[in-house]
């Protein structure tokens, strides 16, 4: 079970922007826990989330202690105004 990354205008879902595996994951779970606490949504590791930008930006500031290359990859797609998908395996 990992989670993988799309842009939201992405229909097809080809390729993923950016893949976390659930060892990485596993390990953001408290990070994941706030974010819904706070935004009322819920990172679904078994199904699919859309987030924002706005949202985005958040989730990077709870997931960096853990794990940087994972904030600065979702601080480079709000930076850019782009909303992402996440899909879970």
């Amino acid at each position: 079970m990992g989670l993988d990354f799309y842009a939201a205008a992405d229909r097809t879902r080809g390729q993923p922007l950016y893949s976390l595996p659930e060892r990485r994951l596993s390990a953001l779970g408290p990070a994941l826990a706030t974010f819904e606490a706070r935004t009322g949504v819920c990172v679904d590791p078994y199904g699919t989330t859309r987030l924002a930008a706005t949202q985005l930006l958040l989730l990077a500031t709870l997931v960096e202690p853990g794990d940087g290359e994972l904030a600065r990859f979702l601080e480079a797609t709000a930076a850019a105004g782009k909303g992402l998908v996440a899909e879970g395996d």
